[in-house]
């Protein structure tokens, strides 16, 4: 008798573009192109009416043939409407759906403005004290909007961090994205968590670049893990170099993440001497938190905000280097 073929699907190769486009989803999500296709296979752009114009949204898929992914998403689907229905401003894009199909399961997205990185990339790399001051305050903000409402981001990267639409009444503004790596810090007694420690380095989102100390050695993280990160990342957008960059391609991973963990302990004064001495006591005051203190986040913020006083800050249209790019037209 001739063998079935097997139905496994685990080791086959998902097509490049597993959804075609001009499919509908929910009946009322119009799939428009592929996204970034040189690197993803699964996020889309598309178009829904709502009321009597037509908005674009980001549609991000999974196959459900990899159970990890699939608990991901509809992790990550679970923080965005968790944070929807929470008091304040939504400083993540809107969340319109979650559900299947065909094979896949898809979240779909209001869709944002350009990142963090794009901007820079826009500015050739080279950011003002000034500009960098604002984006550590509008960090501070965005983390303190997770912290709040009981989430640690744990996914420090430039890609991940975008401003509005470009024209838009939140053009300004700083967002979060790619959910999928937050952890709530307390449990249901609204205690914060216990601290434990891994026999090695965290899986976690945040690139090695910008980890916390403790993450390289398998600390739980924490509110004051993502303070740290962001410190990190504002001086690798000022400085474009970190000296632990050259370890990140240290094949064993254990020595790899031992190694820049070292660095990072012995190097501070160093990363921060061509900046503003600000900056230098973010990093001190975020790495001194014990692992349940809560922040003082106004405080970190203060710090930010001196240095735009001290360097003549004045029009709230001036914050950035690339708002030639990115502010309204009159």
């Amino acid at each position: 008798m001739e063998k079935s073929k097997s139905t496994n699907t685990s080791s086959e190769k998902l097509p490049k573009y597993p959804i075609a486009t001009g499919q509908i989803l929910d009946g009322r999500f119009l799939i428009e192109r592929h996204f970034n296709t040189e690197i993803f296979s699964n996020y889309y752009l598309g178009t829904y009416h709502d009321s009597d114009r037509t908005r674009w949204i980001f549609i991000k898929m999974k196959h459900n043939q990899d159970s990890n992914d699939i608990d991901m998403i509809r992790w990550e689907y679970k923080v965005y409407k968790s944070l929807e229905t929470s008091a304040g401003m939504l400083r993540v894009p809107q969340p319109l759906y979650f559900g299947s199909i065909l094979t896949y399961e898809a979240i779909v997205l209001e869709l944002l403005g350009p990142s963090l990185l794009d901007m820079w990339n826009k500015c050739d790399q080279r950011l003002s004290i000034r500009a960098l001051a604002q984006i550590g305050y509008q960090l501070i903000c965005l983390m303190k909007y997770f912290h709040d409402r009981g989430f640690v981001y744990r996914n420090i990267r430039p890609e991940h961090f975008l401003y509005g639409v470009t024209g838009s009444e939140k053009w300004m503004w700083m967002y979060a994205i790619d959910l999928k790596w937050c952890k709530t810090y307390s449990n249901e007694q609204q205690s914060h968590i216990k601290m434990e420690q891994a026999n090695g380095p965290l899986q976690i989102g945040t690139h090695i670049r910008y980890m916390s100390i403790n993450a390289h050695r398998g600390v739980e993280q924490s509110r004051r893990d993502d303070l740290e990160s962001i410190g990190y990342l504002l001086t690798y957008l000022f400085c474009r170099k970190l000296p632990w960059m050259e370890l990140e391609n240290i094949v064993d991973r254990n020595e790899c993440h031992r190694r820049i963990a070292e660095c990072k302990e012995k190097s501070l004064s160093t990363i921060c001497q061509r900046m503003l001495h600000e900056f230098e006591q973010y990093l001190m005051t975020v790495r001194k938190l014990s692992f349940d203190e809560k922040p003082n986040y106004q405080n970190l913020g203060e710090l930010f905000l001196n240095v735009q006083r001290s360097i003549g800050f004045e029009s709230k249209f001036d914050l950035y280097d690339w708002n030639i790019f990115h502010r309204p037209k009159n």
